[in-house]
C-alpha cells in the first residue's frame, strides 16, 4: 500500500509550491499563497511553521489592510542559504558563491590549456578544486549554510550518476566527475552537475531573462553551439541526457565535415572556429576589411572577438560574417521553435557580445519562417546573465534541489 509514500510526497510538493511562490510573489501574505497555491490556511500555516523554523523564510512587517486586519507578509530569506557554482569551459573554469537571490558574492577564475586530451580532465579537477576551495574562504562564511556545488560541463554528462557521456575537449568519458570532486573538496555537500546549455537556461529561468517563463529556449552560441530546454521550470533532457543538441543538427547534407563525425552540422557555420575560417575564406577571395587574421597564430576566440569588435565599428567583411552567423542560428531556432513551441528565445553564449548584429538577422529569419501564432507571441530576447550564465545556472541546480523537501 503506498498510502504512507502519496501523503509525504503530496507534503513535499505543497512545500514545494508555498516556497516557490514566496519566491516568485513575496513578500505575500498567508491567505495569497492559500489563494494561488489552492492550499488550505492550515496547510499554508504548517507550512510557513517549518520553513520559518529552517530560517528559508522571513516574517515581514504587516501588510495592507483590506478591511480586517493587517496581513503578515512572508518573504525568502536570502542569506538562508549558499551555493557554488563551477562553470568547466573550453579555456577557462569559473567560479562564483551566490545566496539564493542568484546576487554573485565572490568570482574566482582559472584559464587552462589543454596539451593533452586524455590528461585535461585531470586539470581540470585539479582546477575546479582550488576554485571551491577558495570560494568556501569567502570572508563570515559559514560552512554550514553552504547548500551544495553545481557543476556547469561542457558536454552531454549523466546528472545523477555524474558520469561524463562525451565532450570534445575534457574527455573523461566513463568518469563520474561527481564522485572524482566528492574525494577532492574540503566540504560534505551535495555535488550536482549538468550539460553547460542546459545550466545556462536554468540559470536564465531563475534568476535572468526567463523569469516566470514556461516554456524557454535557450541558444548557447559560442565556441560550440548548444542549447537548454526548460519546460514548466524543469529542464528537459531526453532519454540519453542529450536532448536539443541543436549544434549537430544538420542544416547542409553535402556540409562540412563537423568534429563530432557528421557533415554539415549547425555547429561547422557558427562555432567560433567556422566564423574564423569563413572570414579568413572571403580575405583569399579578395575581400577587404580593416583587420587581417589570415596565418594569425592567435585562437579562434581572440581571432572571432577581434571580428565582432569590428564589425560594431562598421568593417562590412565583418559584420558580414557575423550578419550570417545570425542567420544561420536562426535557421536552427525555426526549426526548434516547430518542434517545441516556447515562449520565449534566450540569445546566451559568447556570440551575444554582437548583439543586434547577431540577434536582428536572427530574429528576422525567426519571424519570416514561423507560424503565425508563434511569430505574434513568441519573446526573442538576450540572455540577462551573460557571462556568468553557465556558473549561475550551475548554482541554480543546487537551489533547485533545495526548494524541494528531503
Amino acid at each position: 500500500m503506498r498510502f504512507g509514500k502519496d501523503v509525504t510526497e503530496l507534503r513535499n510538493l505543497n512545500r514545494a509550491v508555498v516556497l516557490t511562490n514566496i519566491y516568485k510573489y513575496g513578500p505575500i501574505s498567508k491567505s495569497k499563497l492559500a489563494e494561488i497555491g489552492s492550499l488550505s490556511r492550515v496547510t499554508i500555516t504548517n507550512i510557513l511553521d517549518k520553513l520559518l523554523e529552517q530560517g528559508l523564510i522571513i516574517f515581514q512587517s504587516k501588510g495592507k489592510s483590506t478591511g480586517g486586519r493587517q496581513p503578515g507578509l512572508f518573504k525568502l530569506n536570502y542569506d538562508a542559504f549558499f551555493a557554488l557554482g563551477i562553470d568547466i569551459g573550453e579555456s577557462e573554469i569559473n567560479g562564483i558563491l551566490i545566496n539564493l537571490k542568484g546576487e554573485i558574492l565572490q568570482k574566482e577564475t582559472a584559464e587552462y590549456k589543454i596539451d593533452n586530451k586524455k590528461d585535461a580532465i585531470n586539470l581540470v579537477v585539479d582546477k575546479s578544486t582550488k576554485i571551491i576551495n577558495s570560494l568556501l574562504k569567502f570572508r563570515n562564511l559559514l560552512i554550514e549554510k553552504v547548500y551544495g556545488i553545481g557543476i556547469s560541463f561542457p558536454g552531454t554528462v549523466d546528472p545523477i550518476t555524474g558520469i561524463i557521456y562525451d565532450s570534445p575537449n575534457v574527455d573523461g568519458v566513463g568518469l563520474s566527475l561527481k564522485e572524482i570532486l566528492k574525494k577532492k573538496i574540503n566540504i560534505n555537500v551535495p555535488i550536482f552537475i549538468e550539460n553547460d546549455a542546459n545550466a545556462a537556461a536554468l540559470g536564465e529561468y531563475w534568476f535572468g531573462s526567463g523569469m516566470n517563463k514556461k516554456f524557454i529556449l535557450y541558444i548557447f552560441a559560442g565556441e560550440g553551439t548548444g542549447c537548454g530546454l526548460v519546460i514548466d521550470g524543469k529542464i528537459y533532457r531526453g532519454f540519453n541526457h542529450a536532448a536539443a543538441d541543436v549544434g549537430h543538427t544538420v542544416i547542409d547534407l553535402n556540409g562540412r565535415k563537423c568534429r563530432c563525425g557528421n557533415f554539415g552540422c549547425v555547429e561547422t557555420y557558427s562555432s567560433y572556429e567556422s566564423i574564423a575560417q569563413r572570414f579568413e575564406e572571403k580575405i583569399k577571395q579578395g575581400e577587404t576589411s580593416s583587420i587581417s587574421i589570415n596565418g594569425d597564430s592567435q585562437t579562434d576566440v581572440i581571432k572571432v572577438e577581434r571580428i565582432i569588435e569590428e564589425a560594431k565599428k562598421g568593417d562590412q567583411l565583418a559584420s558580414k560574417i557575423i550578419e550570417e552567423t545570425g542567420r544561420i542560428l536562426g535557421i536552427a531556432c525555426v526549426n526548434l521553435i516547430n518542434l517545441y513551441d516556447p515562449d520565449i528565445v534566450i540569445i546566451g553564449g559568447k556570440l551575444s557580445k554582437a548583439k543586434k548584429l547577431i540577434t536582428d538577422p536572427l530574429e528576422k529569419l525567426i519571424r519570416d519562417r514561423t507560424k503565425v501564432i508563434q511569430r505574434d507571441r513568441l519573446l526573442i530576447t538576450q540572455a540577462k546573465l551573460e557571462p556568468n550564465a553557465c556558473a549561475i545556472g550551475a548554482a541554480a541546480l543546487v537551489i533547485e534541489d533545495l526548494f524541494k523537501e528531503k
